[in-house]
């Protein structure tokens, strides 16, 4: 994770040419940082707004790209060891198709279970059209929400970030737990 001083201080000097690379990696916290100066009147809230929503679906498709082209470089030994036999991609593959709108906002707004989530889309062959449709929904909304948060509580990017480390700190232990708890099921059949 980068320091939140430097970014603060790369995007007010460097403007949107740092925002749009940066917020690909870190996304939340820039977007709320960048919010934030939008507000001081460093940036202009609607290009702000794209710029932010295009990096991060240039993001999620690098991992939706390497779910769907990568799965058929994993040796088929590894993904079954991985709990990923081709009955369990094929359940995967069914949840994306029945339920795919809703398992990517869950993943958009949950922090931490995104790219997890993108990746099983990709690894399931969700159909890309369906895909794009409702990330970018979720990906606006989401966008949207952040720069507004910067916008009104920007100057407590800091406390903010913290909220949103352990936030992703708890997701990634809970889906930890149910992968682990899902492995174990499926070993032991």
């Amino acid at each position: 994770m980068f320091d939140l001083s430097a970014i603060e201080t790369l995007v007010r000097d460097h403007g949107l040419w740092i925002v749009a690379p940066v917020a690909v990696v870190e996304g939340p916290v820039v977007s709320i940082i960048a919010g934030h100066l939008a507000a001081l009147g460093y940036f202009d809230f609607v290009v702000l707004t794209i710029v932010l929503i295009v990096a991060d679906l240039v993001g999620d498709l690098a991992f939706y790209g390497l779910g769907r082209f990568g799965r058929n470089r994993i040796s088929p030994r590894l993904m079954t060891r991985l709990g990923l036999r081709p009955a369990a991609a094929d359940m995967l593959s069914d949840q994306f198709g029945r339920r795919g709108g809703r398992l990517l906002f869950l993943g958009k707004f949950t922090q931490g279970a995104g790219a997890v989530i993108l990746f099983a889309a990709g690894v399931a062959r969700m159909n890309f059209g369906a895909f794009f449709f409702y990330n970018g929904v979720a990906t606006i909304l989401k966008s949207i929400a952040l720069v507004a948060i910067g916008a009104f509580f920007g100057h407590a990017y800091a406390r903010i970030n913290d909220w949103i480390s352990a936030l992703t700190f708890v997701t990634l232990g809970l889906i930890v737990l149910v992968g682990a708890s899902w492995l174990w099921k499926t070993r032991s059949r």
